[in-house]
């Protein structure tokens, strides 16, 4: 039986656990907005202690630096960005997770239990934010100390590094994050737990004693240890510090709060230009001590005393700060006035105009902020594999794009493959706890079809795709567009599915049509993805249905088809179109002669303008 006296606690490596506390304090500070430097993360101190007083030794240039960086930190904001890209995780259109076990009714039973501890909501919420706070958690699941039902009901939670006392990680890849033993303080005072690999334990000091007392012991039974890492993706050097997708740019988020204050502080010059002029400046601001010195340059000259404080002539004179001069800023920053001194002699004279102001220089002003910007994609595209967004307007060829595309890809195979792994050590962990040998086991998919990409990056590479030609990459991005916008609801992404299936241009607005000749060539396809939506319309109110439940007992196809068949009614009761008479899309009365390609569509491009009697 292992226990806090055991050499293999005692001797547990201090070393890794304190630096995996160091990483989360280090997360923390910009994952997790505080609203002063007090409530922030302990990490801001030793940052500033250990990075921003060396690189700054002007105190005043420094504090007004400090004054620079606000709270909530603006990294706060960029990481909240990340974090919600990663969520997508969440949310596949082909996600599936299921449990088995030997009894029906035990079935139902263990469905309605994690329904309602809410396994999900622990996973895709507390831990989705604790692998950006606090990746060196450990999850803890436990049992309360009674017992008053039929059936164990076991708990899970989050406890954060700073309440781990030992631990010790395992080795082998089957077993990364998982510890062969985590000791660590509880809620209730005086009071520790430890668990290992085959017990729960749980200690008492009591009052006057230094050893820790054995209150509990229960075998656990399961083929792991209860307490085990938030995250699986651990350091090869170190089993006790996860790697995370900010991790490699908790660096580069620190220079972007520097830097941000910095650029803050530039401007405050550009816009608080100071002033400079002449005076005969005085070499003291008054200040006398009573009965004592009077201020020399901000020195105050004490008589120097010996030994025993007796006044002896011939001993250097005792320098102090004046208290008043103390208090001054330092001359230089925003809005400030410098006084020169003026020439007091012919000889000196000073043909300059008497005063003026200094302006910030602006390729100061446009580095900085330059420098900024690039922090925050260089952050970005290290954590997500993109930026986020358009950074400008420079077009992308297909190959580009296509880099893009995969590096989203492997960020969600990375996240899903890890967020599996914790999902399922919970679920095997609570319901072998609750059931016993009656839970067979569970599988748990988080499916690919999501992606960690902003909207506003999809529609831009869409429309680049499109410049470029590429009809099957406009189809994978158009793809990637129905899982974001759906959001996790199936019914929303059929509907979305079921869209692009039913026009037989989807990815040609009514402009392109017309100028590829589609109205003349095809009229029918012309009418029906010109007015889709307004046909859909039709047949939902006909029908008292929307399209993804129409017909939810046959076969996908034959449901499109149906559909498809009954739109195409729609369009044969609208007046033929003929050559000399079309409506042109683009909005153009000639008929579109006038280089109807060269024009935007008017409206909606998306939905295009249905002709007329589309909605009767």
């Amino acid at each position: 039986m292992l226990t806090p006296n055991d050499p293999q606690v005692k001797k547990a490596n201090s070393k890794q656990l304190r630096q995996a506390q160091l990483e989360d304090q280090r997360h923390r500070l910009h994952a997790e907005a505080a609203t002063d430097a007090a409530s922030a993360s302990p990490y801001f101190r030793i940052w500033e202690n250990e990075y921003l007083v060396p690189t700054i030794p002007a105190k005043a240039t420094r504090d007004q630096v400090m004054r620079d960086i606000v709270f909530p930190l603006v990294s706060n904001e960029l990481v909240d960005d990340i974090s919600d890209s990663a969520a997508a995780v969440h949310g596949a259109q082909d996600r599936y997770i299921s449990i088995e076990l030997t009894d029906e009714k035990l079935q139902i039973d263990a469905e309605e239990y994690i329904e309602r501890i809410d396994v999900d909501g622990f996973v895709s919420r507390k831990c989705h934010n604790g692998l950006f706070s606090a990746p060196n958690s450990i999850v803890v699941i436990d049992l309360p100390a009674e017992q008053d039902t039929d059936f164990p009901e076991p708990y899970v939670y989050l406890l954060p590094s700073s309440s781990i006392v030992a631990a010790d990680g395992m080795d082998g890849a089957d077993n990364s994050g998982l510890l062969s033993f985590a000791y660590f303080n509880i809620k209730q005072p005086k009071r520790r737990a430890l668990f290992d690999t085959i017990d729960f334990q749980v200690y008492e000091k009591l009052a006057g004693e230094s050893d820790w007392s054995l209150i509990l012991k229960e075998p656990h039974g399961l083929p792991f240890c209860p307490a085990f890492k938030l995250w699986a993706d651990v350091d090869p050097g170190n089993p006790l510090v996860s790697n995370t997708m900010i991790r490699p740019s908790l660096g580069l988020l620190n220079r972007y709060v520097f830097w941000d204050a910095a650029e803050h502080s530039n401007d405050l010059k550009a816009a608080l230009a100071m002033f400079w002029h002449l005076e005969e400046e005085p070499s003291s601001c008054g200040y006398t001590v009573p009965e004592g010195p009077s201020c020399q340059d901000g020195i105050l000259l004490y008589a120097g005393t010996d030994e025993m404080g007796n006044y002896t002539p011939d001993m250097a004179p005792i320098k102090k700060p004046c208290p008043v001069c103390a208090k001054r800023r330092a001359r230089g920053g925003p809005g400030s006035v410098i006084p020169i001194p003026a020439p007091q002699k012919k000889e000196d004279a000073d043909w300059r105009v008497p005063a003026g102001w200094i302006d910030a220089p602006i390729q100061s002003l446009e580095y900085i902020q330059g420098k900024v910007e690039k922090l925050r994609a260089k952050i970005r595209r290290t954590a997500t594999g993109s930026e986020g967004g358009p950074q400008n307007d420079q077009a992308l060829n297909e190959s580009q794009i296509l880099s893009i595309l995969e590096s989203a890809r492997q960020v969600g195979e990375y996240l899903a493959e890890y967020f599996e792994i914790l999902h399922k050590r919970i679920l095997d962990g609570i319901l072998t706890l609750r059931y016993g040998s009656s839970y067979v086991g569970c599988t748990v998919n988080y499916g690919r079809r999501f992606s960690a990409l902003s909207a506003d990056l999809l529609m831009k590479l869409a429309e680049m795709a499109k410049t470029n030609g590429s009809i099957w990459l406009m189809e994978e991005i158009d793809n990637l567009q129905q899982d974001y916008y759906a959001h996790g609801d199936s019914s929303r992404g059929l509907r979305f599915q079921m869209l692009t299936d039913l026009n037989p241009y989807p990815f040609l607005s009514p402009a392109d049509l017309y100028a590829a000749g589609i109205n003349t060539s095809d009229p029918e396809g012309f009418g029906l993805s010109v007015g889709l939506l307004g046909f859909v319309k039709r047949f939902e109110r006909e029908n008292q249905l929307p399209i993804e439940r129409f017909g939810i007992l046959t076969p996908y196809s034959i449901r499109v088809t149906t559909i498809l068949d009954a739109i195409k009614e729609y369009v044969s009761e609208l007046k033929p179109i003929e050559t000399g008479n079309v409506i042109d899309p683009t909005g153009d009365p000639t008929g579109g002669k006038s280089n109807p390609a060269g024009r935007k569509p008017a409206g909606n491009p998306k939905r295009g303008k249905p002709a007329s009697g589309a909605n009767k």
